[in-house]
Order: C-alpha cells, then sequence, then structure tokens
C-alpha cells in the first residue's frame, strides 16, 4: 500500500481500487491481524462527517475481497474486519 500516490500493489500487479476501498484497505492495514470495528471503519469513511451505513461498508468489503482475495479480510460477525495476516486462514 503506497498511502501517497494511493495505490495499492499486490504480487507486483497494480490493484485499481475507488478512494473508498482504498481507505477501508489502508484502515484494515494499519491494525492487521486486529477486528477493525464497523463504526471505526465507518467513521474512517465519511467524508466531511457524511455518514456510512454499514450496508455501504459491506458492499466496500466486497469489492475489495474481488480485487485482493477472499482470503485477505475476515468478517468477524458483529464486530467488524480483520486484514488476515495468514492467508490460509
Amino acid at each position: 500500500i503506497e498511502s501517497k500516490s494511493h495505490q495499492v500493489r499486490l504480487s507486483g500487479r497494480l490493484i485499481d481500487l475507488s478512494p473508498r476501498e482504498f481507505t477501508m484497505l489502508e484502515e484494515l492495514a494499519r491494525h492487521a491481524g486486529a477486528v477493525v470495528s464497523k463504526d471505526k471503519l465507518a467513521v474512517r469513511l465519511a467524508p466531511l462527517g457524511e455518514p456510512v451505513e454499514f450496508s455501504t461498508l459491506e458492499v466496500h468489503v466486497y469489492n475489495l475481497r474481488r480485487k485482493i482475495g477472499a482470503d485477505l479480510i475476515k468478517t468477524i460477525r458483529g464486530i467488524g474486519y480483520m486484514l488476515n495476516t495468514k492467508a490460509d486462514e
């Protein structure tokens, strides 16, 4: 994850992410291996105080999984999401 250029590379390949997908992945990576609550992600994704619905978070997670691999983002039911540091789990 290249924060300054807002680029993500996976195995050397550039991954095209929307601004919100990038911000979500960056937040999950910042806390890799730990659960990030839906509330915290919603606040992080809310530009200029606009609320972000949990259903919107789910859509972004779905899109991220399609782009980077479903095994990398784990859902912790009722709490939030975690960037899996062990892709085989």
